[in-house]
């Protein structure tokens, strides 16, 4: 009894710790979450018709979908390539070259952010060297 009890009392803690942990995990995102975070975006930048937000939403989620199934980058390039004719045939001009416009900027922050972590890393081992020698 005695053993039983202190073996209930090791695991415990264990056990309490895993949940806690467990509860506060971020929700995981399905293609209808992404999907969904996607329109929200885009009505924001382009105030997109309720026509235009169903249709488009339809879209992201099949994409969304079909990218958890992707097995290489240029399956992945081709789906988005698709993806992005999809859409064009849905926004108007104007609203097409602003999403062009915000895509390409996204993707200069993104560049920039890696570079920047690139060299301040740089920056610490070429520091750290120096200390050690």
């Amino acid at each position: 009894m005695k053993k039983i009890l202190l073996t209930l009392l090791i695991a415990l803690p264990f056990y309490l710790a895993t949940k806690a942990q467990q509860d506060t995990r971020v929700p995981l995102r399905t293609p209808e979450y992404e999907a969904e975070r996607v329109i929200e975006v885009m009505q924001r930048e382009l105030n997109l018709t309720e026509a235009q937000i169903d249709t488009i939403y339809k879209i992201h989620l099949k994409y969304a979908v079909l990218r958890r199934e992707t097995l290489t980058k240029e399956e992945f390039r081709e789906q988005m390539k698709r993806m992005k004719a999809e859409i064009q045939r849905v926004l108007t001009p104007e609203q097409f070259e602003i999403l062009n416009a915000q895509t390409v900027r996204n993707q200069n922050t993104a560049f920039n952010t890696t570079r920047q972590i690139r060299q301040e890393e740089t920056r610490k081992d070429s520091l750290e060297t120096v200390n050690n020698e």
